[in-house]
């Protein structure tokens, strides 16, 4: 039986520690997906291999999980040679049954913290894309009980959650070339949001909800986006078509 008090205490030290700078943001995000397997166990839910490498670059952290009294005996650090620290560990395993994108959102939070932003709410959507315009995704870490239970979208626990978001960083950070045409284009779309240019989409019911989706939830190559676009308002008859015209130069 989990006892969620001792677990949402853990969860609250982690987040204390991490404000007081004795966890790097690739450490809190690693700390708060293994507590969170606690919650949703999957046996040997993390693979480590001495001879897998997700990243070259620097490492970003602070923690050396068999040299913390917390974590040296945690039954996923076994076979964790005790000089590592936490992000040679992630850069070195995997999360079972999930994809290898998460694995490296993870691990650049350890190369580029600077690129990413950890909460602990979750933004509106328009929030989102102010974060994308300016160059950065972010994680959110949930730490009180209230959560413990809750099903997200798509029928995602806390745990999946996180590594939706982590799956985010890796749609915007893992081509730089795109990573520089999604920001150009959430610039573009954030610019004419809070301009007003898309008020008829987002008071509608039947069309905020995928305005909502777009501008937060896809990342990904613009001429995508501007496709789906494009389709939402072609569809929702008193959106000014003339507005595509600023997204033109930005599909490509």
């Amino acid at each position: 039986m989990i006892d969620f008090e001792t677990l949402e205490r853990r969860l609250e030290n982690l987040w204390n520690q991490f404000q007081n700078k004795l966890l790097s943001k690739g450490d809190i995000v690693s700390l708060y997906l293994l507590t969170y397997n606690d919650l949703f166990p999957v046996e040997h839910w993390l693979s480590w291999s001495p001879t897998r490498q997700h990243s070259s670059q620097k490492l970003h952290t602070l923690l050396y999980p068999k040299q913390n009294s917390e974590w040296v005996t945690s039954s996923l650090m076994k076979k964790i040679p005790p000089e590592l620290s936490l992000g040679q560990v992630m850069n070195q395993s995997v999360f079972k049954k999930e994809t290898l994108r998460s694995n490296k959102g993870l691990v650049h939070i350890f190369t580029q913290p600077d690129t990413v932003k950890i909460l602990d709410y979750i933004p509106t959507p328009l929030e989102l894309l102010e974060m994308q315009a300016h160059g950065y995704r972010c994680v959110t870490l949930l730490r009180t009980q209230n959560w413990f239970k809750y099903s997200f979208d798509h029928k995602r626990n806390l745990r999946d959650f996180v590594i939706h978001d982590l799956e985010h960083i890796w749609q915007m950070f893992e081509n730089p070339k795109l990573t520089q045409q999604q920001i150009q284009f959430s610039k573009k779309l954030y610019e004419l949001t809070t301009a007003g240019g898309f008020d008829t989409l987002r008071n509608d019911p039947v069309f905020s909800g995928e305005f909502n989706y777009i501008i937060s939830d896809m990342n990904t190559h613009p001429e995508h986006m501007y496709a789906t676009l494009k389709s939402l308002i072609q569809r929702q008859k008193t959106q000014p078509q003339d507005i595509l015209n600023h997204f033109e130069h930005l599909r490509k």
